[in-house]
């Protein structure tokens, strides 16, 4: 599932493609590598141990399908 540009909520995975309906729902992280940088967002899934875990207690009730 794509997110829908027009839901300004609903964000996706970049780690699996898991499409949400708040970005708490996913941890964010800055990367660099080498002249590039940009941000990941990971859902629980993909980073168990992120900030999300801990806003999102159940990431079931914010999933888009």
């Amino acid at each position: 599932m794509e997110p829908d540009p027009d839901e300004r909520d609903h964000v996706a995975c970049d780690g699996c493609g898991l499409v949400v309906d708040a970005l708490a729902a996913l941890t964010r992280f800055r990367v660099e590598l080498g002249h590039l940088e940009g941000p990941l967002q990971l859902c629980v899934r993909c980073s168990p141990g992120g900030p999300a875990t801990y806003w999102t207690h159940d990431l079931d009730e914010h999933l888009v399908e």
